[in-house]
């Protein structure tokens, strides 16, 4: 009887025992599969930041080719009206150069035009004293000499009117006409015909 209570006992011990066991093996598995569930989802966490990571970074390097790209054409743009001002910046050192011997020329022939009308100008007064000097002192003498001698004025006065022509062309000088005479020398004509006329009818 005691025998058998004792192996009753110990069977009873044993199948304890045994599902102790199990219970602890399955409560092991069970933290196990919440551990790698948890792990799984800081997993997928993780994979799922390193995507939106990664997205964040391809659109990122989206904008960044687009800026590049952008930068690029305003480059290309850029250097174009660099080389267009460059190139406008010659033309217009050129031109102003050009301008620059123009106007020294334009000084040069101004200069020289100046000189020759102060020739020219003094020539007429040497000419106009000679011809009023001329006047009076011949005021006395035959019509014949009057006639010779205005003749030789004549020509000398063609001789000045082809010297002002060379001198003088006529994009450059006007030619000076009777209108544009003083009143003075118009006089002097005037009374150098008078005497000459009462000369001859004297």
């Amino acid at each position: 009887m005691l025998e058998n209570l004792s192996m009753l006992l110990l069977a009873l011990l044993l199948g304890c025992t045994l599902a102790g066991l199990i219970i602890g093996i399955c409560i092991y598995r069970l933290r196990a599969i919440g551990k790698a569930k948890r792990v799984q989802l800081d997993h997928r966490m993780l994979l799922s930041s390193k995507n939106a990571d990664i997205e964040a970074l391809e659109q990122e390097r989206d904008v960044v080719f687009q800026a590049l790209k952008i930068q690029e054409k305003e480059g290309v743009e850029l250097t174009s009206m660099y080389e267009k001002t460059t190139a406008q910046h010659e033309a217009l050192q050129v031109h102003a150069r050009l301008q620059a011997q123009r106007l020294q020329t334009l000084q040069t022939e101004l200069q020289s035009a100046e000189e020759r009308c102060f020739t020219l100008q003094r020539d007429f007064d040497n000419y106009k004293m000679l011809r009023s000097r001329d006047l009076h002192s011949n005021a006395g003498l035959p019509l014949l000499n009057k006639r010779a001698h205005r003749s030789r004025l004549s020509e000398i006065e063609n001789q000045e009117n082809q010297q002002m022509s060379s001198l003088a062309p006529d994009r450059e000088f006007p030619s000076i006409l009777e209108s544009d005479l003083p009143d003075s020398l118009e006089l002097e004509e005037v009374v150098f015909g008078d005497e000459g006329d009462s000369n001859s009818h004297g």
